[in-house]
């Protein structure tokens, strides 16, 4: 089985402040019947 890493980095930067309201984030991968987890980590 081939091994992949993915590294994947977001920042936002804005002009001015800005209000987050709620919402809903997935942080973790999704495993099928063709992808098996080997190991994730979250760093926030």
């Amino acid at each position: 089985m081939r091994r992949l890493q993915i590294k994947h980095v977001r920042a936002y930067q804005y002009d001015e402040p800005v209000t987050l309201l709620p919402h809903k984030i997935l942080l973790w991968p999704r495993e099928g019947h063709d992808i098996r987890i080997e190991s994730a980590e979250l760093i926030i």
